[in-house]
């Protein structure tokens, strides 16, 4: 005869399985409402972007600082619970799909996967919550351009947005001379627009000045094409540190 604490255990397990059988229900009609080009996990990391700036914009009016997407993600748990519709709640319910055996990298209809959005907003938090995750921070975008996730993070409007998503994905092991279809690396990106730190980021990284395009235009080419003469020069001037040291 079970004891009183192995009953409560049995009872514990059979309330998780239908728990698990629920939720499953519930996640299917969700999946089979949603439109068929936007996986769950992809919707499940916009929704958990939108709200994380709308925390930022709570904090900062409450005399927080701007963190610029920088904030570390980290799921609610039995522990640490958060409100439903919080950024840690959706990263929780990220999380439960990948373990369910949900595919990380799975694109979208636009050839998006989660991690190119994280990126593309410049939102450094979720890029490291991403690849935590083994999410694939050299993944392609699937269309005719072939970018990465280095690139989006490049082409950010918000300069600082974009440093920072740039440090995560380096962080996490991405290859810093990854290109394109076109053969541009992500220097010939920052090349043409800055900041002049990130320029020198790349360069530190291993992202070579001499590296050329389909069109054979090295990076300071293309800065000197988009205007921008004293990145130009600072990238032709570029020393390698560690080979400078000898």
């Amino acid at each position: 005869r079970p004891s009183g604490l192995d009953s409560v255990l049995v009872f514990h397990r059979r309330h998780r399985r239908d728990a698990r059988r629920r939720l499953s229900e519930k996640l299917g009609e969700i999946r089979a409402s949603a439109d068929e080009s936007e996986p769950l996990v992809v919707t499940c990391v916009k929704m958990c972007m939108v709200q994380r700036k709308m925390e930022l914009r709570e904090r900062v009016k409450d005399g927080g600082n701007d963190d610029k997407g920088d904030l570390k993600l980290v799921p609610c748990s039995k522990k640490s619970k958060a409100e439903d519709g919080s950024s840690r709640a959706h990263a929780a319910c990220f999380e439960a799909l990948i373990n369910a055996g949900a595919d990380v990298d799975q694109w979208d209809g636009e050839g998006l996967a989660p991690i190119h959005h994280a990126a593309k907003s410049g939102d450094a938090g979720c890029v490291r919550f991403l690849c935590g995750l083994d999410a694939d921070a050299d993944q392609f975008v699937c269309d005719e351009r072939r970018v990465r996730p280095l690139h989006l993070a490049a082409e950010c409007k918000d300069r600082r947005r974009s440093l920072r998503t740039c440090i995560a994905l380096l962080e996490s092991g991405c290859d810093a001379q990854c290109s394109d279809y076109e053969g541009r690396t992500c220097l010939h990106v920052v090349a043409e627009r800055g900041p002049r730190g990130l320029v020198e980021l790349l360069m530190d990284a291993g992202c070579s000045k001499e590296a050329e395009d389909v069109h054979g235009r090295k990076p300071a080419d293309a800065a000197e094409s988009a205007g921008q003469a004293k990145i130009a020069e600072i990238i032709r001037g570029y020393k390698d540190p560690v080979l400078k040291v000898g």
